[in-house]
């Protein structure tokens, strides 16, 4: 049977059957599929195809209720293509479910995925809780990728990020839209290596202008100014931890995680592991005397 106006009206679905395919005579693979939805009989056009062991179908579109010569021949000319792509060694179905694939992945979604990797990494204490915490602000903040959290990461180039960029050093600092465009190119070289960028991935982040680095910080609190914070520091565990990182140089969170176990009381020694230290690196510090942090357990 060759499909066409005439014969495409004549199409019933055999007796006890909710699903069948009549396919073309003349044109290997072309045909039309008729379901029963629900009562209602939905009428597709497709073509049928086998690649790497596997039979695919691609819809081509819906038969019109009324479908004239010419609509079959629109039709007829799309299964053409699809099927010379096959006899090409491509496979039409699979690049189609990509494309709907890739249109689902916005970058918010792929943020959120993104972070819910670096969350388990911070619970694995292999990723700062700080820097989950700033890493997660500039990702998901409105203020900063807002604007494109709908559009399909794919489609984001570098002209949308540059955008955002140049708003976010304007709004927020140079800084601040250096350690946003870090986070976000993360989230790109993540999503790469994930498979989530198609057939042509690329970090679109990379050839952004960066932000000029932060100017060095050179100045030092003064002894006057030393005393003062000292003195002003009360009898309590922040205060303590203040004092001792005026003593030690350590960052805050290094500090403020401080456990027993690190400090050995006889040698006077403070030893932070390397999972809490910022370089990965074992840090051991003196503790004298007069201001050991078990002085007054």
């Amino acid at each position: 049977m060759k499909l066409e106006a005439e014969t495409i009206k004549t199409l019933e679905l055999p007796p006890g059957k909710t699903d069948a395919i009549f396919f073309d005579d003349d044109l290997i693979g072309f045909g039309i599929r008729l379901r029963s939805d629900g009562g209602r009989l939905r009428r597709t056009w497709i073509a049928q195809y086998r690649t790497k062991g596997r039979t695919r179908r691609f819809k081509i579109g819906d038969v019109l209720d009324k479908p004239g010569k010419r609509e079959v021949e629109r039709v007829r000319d799309k299964a053409l293509v699809v099927i010379g792509a096959v006899k090409d060694g491509k496979d039409p179905q699979a690049k189609k479910e990509e494309a709907r694939k890739n249109a689902a992945r916005t970058l918010k979604s792929v943020a959120e995925e993104y972070l819910e990797m670096k969350k388990f990494e911070m619970e694995k204490g292999k990723y700062r809780p700080a820097s989950y915490r700033v890493t997660k602000l500039y990702l998901t903040g409105k203020a900063y990728f807002g604007p494109l959290h709908t559009t399909t990461i794919t489609e984001i180039s570098l002209a949308d990020i540059a955008a955002r960029l140049n708003a976010i050093t304007r709004n927020n600092g140079i800084v601040t839209s250096g350690r946003a465009r870090s986070a976000l190119s993360s989230v790109f070289t993540w999503a790469m290596q994930q498979g989530l960028m198609g057939a042509n991935p690329n970090n679109p982040v990379i050839a952004t202008m960066r932000p000029d680095e932060a100017t060095s910080r050179n100045r030092v609190l003064t002894d006057a100014e030393l005393a003062a914070i000292w003195r002003a520091c009360k009898d309590d565990d922040f205060g303590k931890i203040v004092q001792l990182l005026a003593l030690t140089a350590c960052r805050r969170d290094e500090i403020g995680g401080v456990r027993w176990s690190e400090i050995d009381l006889e040698n006077g020694m403070l030893t932070l592991p390397a999972e809490r230290v910022k370089n990965k690196h074992e840090h051991s510090l003196p503790l004298t005397p007069d201001h050991s942090v078990g002085a007054d357990r």
